[in-house]
């Protein structure tokens, strides 16, 4: 280990990439609750009611909302991941609305963008549990000292109550949240 290895571990924490990339996975579990709850919802209901014409129009307003979210995603995407997504082709512009319908049923881009949406609260169950576990954690152990100060700290069992003997948790809650940073940039 040298000190430029160390250098380059340090520096996620300066790196406002960082912090963009954990706004988005914070997003994820509100965001995902959302989508599943309006295309279950939207699904269910319009395939319930498909026999009449409400279910065609419920299901064909849950097309429009899966284009709508996946807007939403790749927005985004760009804004705070700076990842470069291109928003899908839109054949056929001066189309009506049930020419505008069939192309986006033929179009791999609406499919695509269900099944992520769909798996967009999986995975913000994951992330958020990281942050809650992980980063708080790490952020209650590098901040003990100035806690226990104020109050008691129980951390896993292990009681923390003397501001000095709660300096010691300081490096392990640093390096703690270091690792945090890089391990939700890779998410």
């Amino acid at each position: 280990i040298t000190v430029a290895s160390l250098g380059r571990f340090a520096r996620v924490a300066r790196n406002p990439q960082s912090y963009r990339n954990l706004l988005y996975l914070a997003l994820a579990l509100p965001l995902g609750i959302a989508y599943v709850a309006i295309l279950v919802a939207g699904l269910s209901v319009g395939a319930g009611l498909a026999v009449i014409v409400v279910g065609l129009a419920l299901l064909i307003a849950t097309l429009f909302a899966v284009r709508a979210m996946a807007a939403v995603e790749r927005w985004l995407a760009r804004r705070l991941l700076r990842i470069s997504i291109h928003p899908p082709l839109e054949g056929g512009i001066h189309a009506n609305w049930r020419q505008r319908v069939q192309l986006w049923l033929r179009d791999p881009v609406t499919w695509k963008s269900l099944v992520f949406l769909l798996g967009k609260l999986p995975m913000g169950v994951v992330a958020y549990a990281g942050i809650t576990l992980l980063g708080f954690s790490s952020i209650v152990l590098a901040f003990a000292p100035v806690l226990v100060a104020i109050t008691p700290v129980i951390f896993f069992g292990w009681e923390i109550d003397n501001p000095v003997s709660a300096i010691a948790a300081v490096p392990v809650g640093v390096v703690g949240f270091l690792c945090c940073l890089h391990l939700f940039n890779g998410l």
